[in-house]
């Protein structure tokens, strides 16, 4: 019984389309089965009112129309029902679904936020590391330029010193050469 419900609620429903600007489903059918069954109520009644005799087929034909109508207002009934049903359960559905999908939403930028933390923690570490690298070198190449300058300035003193020492030794040279010679030529 429930799936011929279901069934029948769905063919009714075929209509139905989402209102993005409303945020709401809306459906635009006509009841089915009372078009389904309104040519056959037509048949009836006028078979109906071809066997019966004219006083008769007033009652009768009332009675009928009321009857009908009574039908159409309870099939009218039934279908505003199902409708509003199916509504708030695609509504109901709709929501659930954007609930999961918001959550699914969160939990993927948790996580790619701890990702982007630990890519940071390693990439600072990896800097941190690589300055203590650089500042060691910084600090040899310091060390060496110092001594560096310390052998020049030694250097300097020493080549100074040998200047001082190799005139020496010219005057000396020559003063021999005097000596050696004394007449001059």
């Amino acid at each position: 019984m429930q799936a011929a419900a279901k069934e029948k609620a769905a063919i009714e429903l075929k209509g139905a389309s989402w209102n993005f600007s409303t945020g709401e489903w809306s459906f635009s059918t006509v009841s089915l089965t009372a078009e389904k069954i309104q040519p056959l109520a037509d048949k009836i009644k006028e078979y109906i009112l071809d066997h019966l005799d004219d006083g008769a087929q007033e009652v009768v034909k009332r009675d009928m129309v009321t009857s009908f109508r009574e039908q159409r207002d309870a099939n009218e009934k039934s279908f505003r029902e199902q409708r509003e049903a199916s509504e708030k359960s695609f509504r109901k559905s709709f929501r659930e679904q954007r609930e999961a999908s918001e959550k699914s939403f969160r939990v993927q930028r948790e996580e790619s936020g701890k990702q982007r933390d630990e890519i940071m923690n390693k990439v600072e570490t990896e800097v941190q590391s690589m300055q203590l690298r650089f500042d060691d070198v910084h600090a040899k190449l310091d060390e060496t330029t110092s001594k560096l300058d310390e052998t020049t300035s030694k250097l300097d003193e020493t080549t100074s010193k040998l200047d001082e020492t190799t005139s020496k030794l010219d005057e000396t040279i020559q003063l021999i050469r005097n000596l050696a010679n004394p007449w001059p030529r």
